[in-house]
């Protein structure tokens, strides 16, 4: 009688722990699930930083020939000025 409880415990013991393990093994492919989607975003998230820091060089050469244009501009309306003032 006395072995048959202890083996009875024993059989409970031993499916506890394969519930567990099982229980355990989930989680552990569950982290790596969401370790996956989490380097997947990461990834996005780097792609859409470069393509954000590429958009910003565009601006600044942008705004590099808008003022390069706008001293053009207004030099030649000095230079317009100075021969409408020499003519007059």
């Amino acid at each position: 009688q006395k072995a048959a409880d202890v083996q009875s415990k024993l059989d409970q013991t031993t499916g506890q722990q394969k519930n567990l393990q099982d229980q355990l093994d989930s989680l552990k492919q569950q982290l790596a699930n969401k370790q996956n989607e989490v380097n997947a975003k990461q990834s996005e998230i780097e792609a859409k930083q470069r393509e954000v820091e590429s958009k910003q060089k565009e601006v600044t050469q942008k705004q590099q020939e808008a003022d390069k244009l706008r001293n053009e501009l207004s030099n030649a309306q000095n230079d317009s000025a100075q021969k409408d003032a020499r003519m007059a």
